[in-house]
């Protein structure tokens, strides 16, 4: 098959689909962060933040947390957390994940 300008769109034996054009939720909104997701919902330690997801790609961040709540720049923040620093005992409610390349190569919370 092909398209009006005559792209190949599918050929014949393959199972590939039609691309898709326009905007990539039309006739809905875009997905919105579950604050119910299984992460969101633990206390965490801050050092058990960072020792668990440094170096963990994007995928096992966003399976763990859902989608973040806000993106900045390589940085994806989650609020309306439970995390403790042991240290100081202070209640913190905000992980940072910096990410780059897929890769998460800081946690930070606050």
């Amino acid at each position: 098959r092909w398209d009006t300008k005559g792209k190949l769109v599918i050929a014949s034996g393959t199972s590939a689909s039609v691309p898709v054009t326009g905007k990539k939720y039309p006739n809905q909104s875009p997905p919105k962060p579950n604050p119910n997701s299984p992460g969101r919902r633990m206390a965490w330690n801050a050092a058990q933040l960072v020792a668990i997801y440094t170096g963990k790609t994007a995928a096992v961040v966003e399976a763990a947390f859902g989608l973040p709540d806000a993106k900045r720049g390589d940085t994806w923040v989650y609020g309306n957390m439970t995390i403790i620093n042991p240290t100081t005992r202070q209640r913190l409610t905000t992980a940072n994940f910096l990410i780059q390349d897929g890769k998460v190569v800081l946690v930070e919370a606050n």
